[in-house]
């Protein structure tokens, strides 16, 4: 009889284990040992020299330090480095060289600086400007009111090739000064996004993607192997509505007939000296000119700067006593359902479902606010982190605290989830907002594994265990993802038209993925005002019957306060992050799921 292939009798017997000799306990080698008593000495060296370097700047604060004042100085805004919409938890003040720029900085600065005469006047510095559109109709309006009160403003573009955004800008300026060799790129908008599905079959890799519905185009880079005409022609009037802001500013601040301007957009590249003579800009030069120009438009004898940071440290902290507040809740990043703080802040916001619905419950239950504006900047996420937080501004309402929503450069999907049970919902022209659907999107890897001789074995106890694993679908697993989607899909969608007074066909027409601007948002009934946060601030007031000032939630703590309360590691961030937060965070943004996600195309 043949014996299987595998029989233990048919196999020869195994070779003797490899003997290791140790060495005796006398020879051994002390220098692993020597090694981390080093590491360790260096470590606590490294921890006590931050810690003497922050203390002493701490009692250096303390001790009031001469604090820089205007006294005739020109603000300078540089809008060259990406700005978040929140200041940072701690105010680290002038430790560290001050906290990174907030668009709440930047409108706090602007606001004190108009009704501040010591202030002279205002300098831009521009180039690879890294804000949005929206954003930079946010600070645009602060700008005019500012140029409006007589005091000069000038913009120094110092850059290799000025952009469309750069430009826009610079209209905020009474005087637009271009060093003699940029090339300017003020050539129209374009949105270029890449599609991988060639790539990904190259690499055998399969994507698994179900967007709804068709203009759900969150997957479709993934999925499709060119544009669909949906996406096309939501991006191609999102273009439309940016195109015409921009055109619009631009003629109406410098002058100029738009068949003018679009002749030197179709240019696709012009030189400084041809701006100046098409009166795009008034001066070519180096920044010590602008400085002087500055001067001499204020009838000053020499030119003082005084920065962002700075202006704002001589305003000191923020009031935040009295009645009849209004509250500032901001919502950034992409959202999630765990209660987790941003475990890697330099790669980008993340919205917490339950920390921002939290932070909107603590400004309702406060009897000193009337009202809450809450901000959103954000493409989406998760919907149970989105619905937490919709829950909790309907029950601040039903408190009697109204809630108004500002949205920044984006408040799309998961993003509009969180907007759409507000009393007032305001956004921008250029924001994108709607984009009403939801996505689900993984990768069979099978094929691709196998190609690299990688054999995957499964054990499962059940039939569906492995839905969600790296593997192919049948129609099966295939229906049961739809019948989720659809679920979240009617969920979605009946909200919106019950928070937006919709009927439920309506709702449904407008929803289906689609992206859209803010003005056509406002003329589909899904936001119901065109403007900024300053003026969401003014509405809440009206609802809430709220004259007090604008206050965060959470309000930021002094690197002192936080010092007495969490330690020195908690105020400077210096510990081990939570072990299980960090296994939350990215379980959360690794694991396939439903998700309500916005499509954000790049526009520059």
């Amino acid at each position: 009889m043949t014996e299987p292939a595998f029989s233990a009798a048919s196999q020869p017997p195994p070779p003797p284990a490899p003997t290791r000799q140790y060495p005796e306990p006398a020879q051994r080698s002390n220098k692993g040992c020597w090694i981390a008593i080093a590491l360790l000495a260096l470590i606590v060296l490294g921890v006590t020299v931050v810690m003497v370097v922050m203390l002493l700047g701490l009692a250096g604060s303390m001790a009031g330090g001469e604090t820089v004042r205007a006294d005739g100085s020109f603000l300078e805004l540089s809008l060259n480095v990406p700005l978040t919409e929140a200041p940072p938890a701690v105010d680290f003040g002038s430790l560290f060289g001050g906290s990174p720029p907030s668009v709440w900085g930047v409108r706090r600065a602007l606001e004190h600086a108009i009704e501040d005469e010591d202030v002279a006047g205002l300098r831009l510095d521009l180039g690879f400007s890294a804000v949005g559109w929206a954003t930079a109709e946010e600070i645009l309006e602060l700008i005019d009111r500012f140029r409006d009160t007589g005091r000069p403003v000038h913009a120094l573009i110092a850059t290799d090739q000025l952009g469309d955004l750069d430009y826009f800008l610079a209209t905020g300026a009474d005087t637009i000064h271009l060093t003699p060799a940029a090339a300017s790129m003020v050539n129209g908008l374009v949105s270029q996004p890449q599609f991988y599905r060639g790539s990904l079959e190259k690499l055998k890799i399969e994507p698994q993607v179900i967007m709804y519905h068709e203009y759900k185009s969150a997957g479709e880079q993934y999925a499709n192997y060119e544009m669909s005409p949906y996406m096309r022609e939501a991006i191609e009037a999102v273009l439309a509505t940016t195109d015409a802001a921009f055109v619009a500013r631009v003629t109406g601040r410098r002058g100029i007939d738009e068949a003018t301007l679009r002749a030197l957009m179709a240019q696709g590249m012009s030189s400084a000296t041809s701006l100046l003579e098409a009166g795009m800009i008034d001066r070519i030069g180096y920044e010590d000119e602008v400085e002087q120009a500055l001067a001499q438009a204020a009838g000053q004898g020499e030119y003082r700067g005084i920065s962002l940071d700075a202006y704002l440290e001589s305003l000191g902290r923020e009031r935040s006593s009295g009645s009849s507040q209004v509250a500032v809740v901001f919502g950034e990043g992409t959202i999630i359902a765990p209660e987790v703080e941003n475990p890697f802040p330099l790669f980008g916001a993340i919205f917490s479902g339950p920390v921002v619905a939290s932070n909107i419950r603590r400004a309702a239950e406060n009897p000193n606010v009337g009202a809450i504006v809450f901000r959103v900047n954000s493409p989406g996420g998760s919907p149970v982190g989105s619905d937490v937080v919709r829950r909790e501004i309907a029950r601040a309402r039903e408190m009697g605290k109204p809630v108004v929503v500002s949205m920044s450069d984006v408040a799309g999907s998961g993003g509009y989830w969180v907007s759409m049970d507000a009393d007032r919902i305001l956004a921008h022209p250029t924001t994108i907002t709607g984009s009403i659907g939801v996505v689900f999107s993984k990768f069979n890897l099978e094929p691709f594994f196998e190609n690299l001789g990688t054999n995957t074995a499964t054990i499962k106890t059940a039939e569906n265990a492995d839905l969600f694993a790296a593997g192919p679908w049948d129609e099966e697993d295939r229906r049961a993802v739809r019948t989720w989607m659809d679920q979240v899909y009617l969920d979605f969608v009946t909200k919106v038209a019950e928070g937006r007074g919709l009927e439920l066909e309506r709702a449904q027409e407008l929803a289906r993925g689609r992206i859209w601007s803010g003005e056509d948002a406002l003329e589909r009934g899904l936001v119901d005002e065109l403007g900024g946060l300053g003026r969401a601030i003014e509405v809440a007031r009206e609802l809430g019957a709220a004259d007090g000032p604008a206050v965060l939630y959470p309000r930021p703590k002094t690197f002192y306060q936080q010092l007495m309360e969490g330690g020195f590691t908690q105020a400077t961030g210096a510990r081990i992050p939570d072990l299980s937060s960090l296994g939350r965070w990215a379980r959360e943004v690794q694991s396939p799921k439903v998700q309500a996600i916005t499509p954000l195309p790049e526009i520059r």
